[in-house]
């Protein structure tokens, strides 16, 4: 819904979409995206059904010496809290960067809230 087309005040319109925009929306709104091209700005979607879930953001990639690509993915545990950047354990990555299998897993072991699936806004 966009703030000309729905009739609502500017405020109105704030309020409403903070009310409804939640993983389940991400999940079902957003573009999948292919894990050979996962971009800065992309998601790591956790949500089973609706309700409660998770959401983590891509900050970065780089490609290391040995052509694998690495992530900084950053996260927070609900949206009106301080968010941070997650550094990758040794077996989830490398040097503090996750490989895109690593963060997979140390979703599925710390947040288990649905099998991950990645997501990106449309333009």
């Amino acid at each position: 819904m966009s703030f000309r087309k729905s009739g609502k005040t500017f405020p109105r319109f704030l309020k409403w979409s903070m009310d409804h925009a939640n993983s389940y929306s991400l999940l079902k709104g957003c573009v999948t995206v292919d894990s050979g091209d996962i971009r800065p700005g992309d998601m790591f979607v956790q949500n089973r059904r609706g309700g409660i879930g998770h959401a983590s953001v891509v900050m970065d990639a780089c490609t290391d010496t040995a052509g694998n690509r690495l992530y900084l993915v950053g996260y927070s545990y609900m949206p009106a809290q301080e968010f941070h950047v997650e550094r990758a354990a040794a077996e989830y990555g490398q040097g503090g960067w996750f490989t895109y299998h690593g963060y997979r897993r140390f979703l599925r072991d710390h947040i288990d809230l649905g099998e991950p699936q990645l997501r990106r806004f449309t333009r």
